[in-house]
């Protein structure tokens, strides 16, 4: 599943900690909240009306009546349940059974956050962050590449031309290590070595593949890769400034595969 906006519902009433967590939940770019709603009752009601992608719950605030109803909505919604910690093994494994994630207490407003920031890569991606020690290598560069193809496509660049290639390599090696800096020295021997060219064409097939982009692309993409600012004054990227700002675009939107994995053993 892949789309720009998920559907939040939340049921909390815990004052001040309820408050901020709303908040911040507004702020999230990929979130449409559609409410806190304390009374538990009408919470499901609405729930089972609406089917919101995500449903965060303080079960301290549920009642075993409605366990049954929480199972049923599993079916359509992603479950994030704020808890304490209980001592009673059977709780414990119902909520393991029904809880995509749980957040026990205490807890920040950032800790539900961040559980709903992985709920919303689960579902984009097919895995967790939380699980990522489990992806390899070659998966977070299938991932990335992908992430970095979308880009590139939609700056207007052509796949059938050389600096194509060369510039998806080049943001990737950026992404994963910052040390390619200065791309003459460091970068562009790299690629040389990789596709068998020398520095001279790579560099003048990725300014190539920038000026066919830069002429090609519709203004609103090109604002919301590198800024309302930067496109504005119709100054065509460096090969240096196009290939960093790509990077940090895909960095910034997927921060959380990139900090787990670096976490991870691998």
């Amino acid at each position: 599943m892949d789309r720009s906006i998920y559907s939040l519902m939340l049921s909390c009433d815990e004052g001040s900690f309820s408050y901020e967590l709303a908040e911040k939940l507004k702020e999230l770019r990929k979130i449409n909240f559609t409410g806190n709603f304390s009374e538990t009752d009408l919470f499901f009601r609405l729930a089972e009306k609406t089917v919101p992608d995500i449903l965060i719950i303080d079960f301290e605030k549920l009642t075993f009546d409605h366990i049954e109803i929480i199972s049923a909505l599993k079916a359509e919604n992603k479950l994030i349940i704020i808890s304490k910690e209980f001592s009673e093994i059977h709780i414990q494994n119902l909520l393991s059974d029904i809880a995509d994630f749980i957040v026990y207490k205490p807890c920040t407003a950032d800790d539900v956050i961040s559980a709903v920031k992985d709920i919303v890569f689960s579902m984009e991606n097919g895995f967790s962050p939380k699980n990522f020690s489990d992806i390899s290598k070659y998966e977070l560069n299938k991932f990335l590449q992908n992430k970095i193809t979308e880009i590139i496509r939609l700056a207007g660049i052509p796949a059938h031309i050389t600096g194509y290639n060369y510039l998806r390599c080049a943001v990737l090696k950026c992404i994963l290590n910052m040390d390619i800096f200065p791309i003459t020295k460091k970068l562009y021997p790299q690629l040389a070595l990789e596709f068998g060219s020398t520095t001279q064409k790579v560099e003048r097939a990725i300014r190539h593949a920038i000026e066919v982009g830069w002429s090609r692309s519709e203004e609103n993409t090109m604002k919301h890769i590198f800024g309302y600012s930067f496109h504005n004054n119709k100054c065509k990227p460096s090969n240096r400034e196009f290939i960093a700002m790509v990077a940090d675009n895909i960095k910034l939107e997927n921060c959380n595969v990139l900090i787990s994995f670096e976490n991870s053993d691998y």
